[in-house]
């Protein structure tokens, strides 16, 4: 079982950030999806209970510093989302690269509402985590 059972943002328009993350979220292969009101939910149909992502508006909303880092199966959908990133609205796009060892390929990027997102493959026989 994972760590977390959800990760839910704010954004300052819910119809804007359903638009986007319904694009990018598509792309890697979480096509459940849940809403209510100004509430969004995605989710992988095949992932384990508790894995999902959601957002709600709040149109006072200050994006922090944190980053959120959305898990993609292989190297080619990273680079297929940092394509797709350019194309809907993203800002401050970095990557793809292997900035953090040749087993992780990650695009970097802000949501249109300032929130710092991730996509990420992680590959290779040696991720284990980091204990201290």
């Amino acid at each position: 079982m994972g760590v977390l059972e959800r990760v839910e943002l704010r954004v300052r328009d819910h119809l804007r950030a359903k638009a986007f993350y319904t694009l990018l979220l598509g792309r890697l292969g979480h096509g459940g999806r849940g809403e209510r009101d100004e509430w969004q939910a995605f989710w992988n149909e095949h992932a384990e209970a508790g894995d999902w992502f959601a957002f709600a508006e709040d149109s006072e909303m200050i994006p922090g510093t944190a980053r959120v880092a959305l898990r993609a199966d292989r190297r080619d959908d990273v680079d297929r989302a940092a394509a797709l990133l350019h194309a809907i609205a993203a800002t401050n796009v970095e990557g793809p690269a292997e900035d953090v060892g040749a087993n992780y390929y990650a695009v970097r990027c802000n949501d249109p509402d300032g929130n710092k997102l991730e996509v990420c493959c992680l590959t290779g026989p040696d991720l284990q985590p980091i204990r201290s």
